[in-house]
């Protein structure tokens, strides 16, 4: 019937029965019946006339019974690609939120150790750095007077030692306290069992990631060795030794050439001659060149990487103080300070700590 419904509009009489132009307008007129041929059948009939028993056919609503295959087909369709998308989305949000998450996290993480170790250190710096002793100023003569024996001549003055007693009684492994003029650099100097235990602990042995200025453990505590190396991080918060890339300017080393270093019982300085970017691998960390020909070999290093530096030779025999961190140049890159300690500069008899 369904197919009858809608196939019945093209098996209609071309011409109507009725011979009006208009033709009849109610098929229940008896004068309309009588012009009509017995079995004949008014146009149009067969669709307003429903046959006994049968249902009258039904206006299709979406996604109903009466839809065809290929309706039902493109609803289903419709309604997997409303889920994908939903999924989609779905999934793009957990990530973004696991991204945020994620990343929110290690910036805590690594900013926390940052502003614990600078707090540490401030305070570091502020209570326990050793205070230079005042020179003692040299009394005004004056009028020249007749020398009286029953007069005591004053006492020398005798040099100042202990000067890192306070960092000691935190952590003996403290053996001097550096400053380089021109940097934020001025940290104590620790010393431990190996190169690894200070790259991740400060002067009080608490764990951070900013770590400590220390020195080589293969080298003598007290600056005898003929190269005594000195590690420290290049933090991006400044912290350590990032500010010792400032030194690569020439214009800036020749204002700043200097490190100081107080010691248990003195200050000493050291003039700064070169300023390198060396790979990791390269020798320069040895804690004695015993020849001169392995002494010469380092300066030749030193010279083929030197990308600022002073008219300053060292000769073999002196000391040298060498600074090294990391730099990103290249892979695995190191700059390194070499600086020259004066000859006179351990000649006073040592006070042991």
């Amino acid at each position: 019937m369904l197919f009858r419904h809608f196939l019945t509009p093209y098996y209609a009489p071309d011409t109507p029965a009725s011979s009006s132009p208009e033709g009849p307008s109610n098929p229940a007129d008896p004068g309309q019946a009588e012009g009509m041929q017995a079995g004949q059948t008014q146009p149009g009939a067969a669709d307003d006339a429903t046959p006994e028993g049968v249902a009258a056919p039904r206006e299709s609503v979406p996604g109903s019974l009466d839809d065809g295959p290929a309706d039902i087909k493109k609803q289903a369709s419709a309604g997997k690609n409303k889920r994908l998308r939903s999924w989609i989305y779905t999934a793009l949000l957990a990530f973004f939120v696991f991204v945020f998450t994620y990343s929110a996290t290690s910036l805590v993480k690594d900013w926390i150790p940052r502003w614990q170790a600078r707090r540490y250190y401030a305070g570091v710096v502020d209570g326990l750095k050793p205070a230079r002793p005042s020179p003692t100023p040299t009394p005004d003569p004056g009028p020249k007077a007749t020398p009286n024996p029953s007069q005591t001549p004053a006492p020398t003055p005798t040099p100042t030692h202990g000067l890192l007693k306070d960092l000691q009684a935190i952590n003996p492994d403290c053996v001097a306290w550096l400053e380089v003029p021109g940097t934020k650099v001025n940290y104590p100097v620790m010393q431990g069992q190996d190169n690894d235990y200070y790259l991740t602990h400060t002067l009080d042995k608490s764990w951070n990631a900013a770590g400590s200025i220390f020195m080589d453990y293969r080298n003598n505590r007290f600056f005898l060795d003929n190269n005594t190396v000195i590690y420290g991080h290049r933090r991006r918060d400044s912290q350590m030794f990032y500010d010792l890339q400032k030194l690569r300017d020439q214009a800036y080393l020749d204002q700043y050439h200097t490190i100081e270093l107080t010691l248990d019982d003195r200050f000493i300085q050291a003039e700064i001659f070169a300023v390198c970017v060396v790979p990791a691998t390269m020798d320069y960390r040895q804690p004695n060149y015993a020849t001169q020909e392995s002494f010469d070999g380092l300066l030749s290093r030193i010279r083929q990487h030197k990308v600022a530096g002073r008219d300053i030779q060292p000769v073999f025999g002196q000391r040298i103080i060498t600074l090294s961190t990391c730099v990103y140049d290249f892979k695995d890159a190191r700059l390194v300070i070499f600086c020259l300690l004066g000859d006179d500069a351990l000649d006073q008899p040592w006070q042991a700590p």
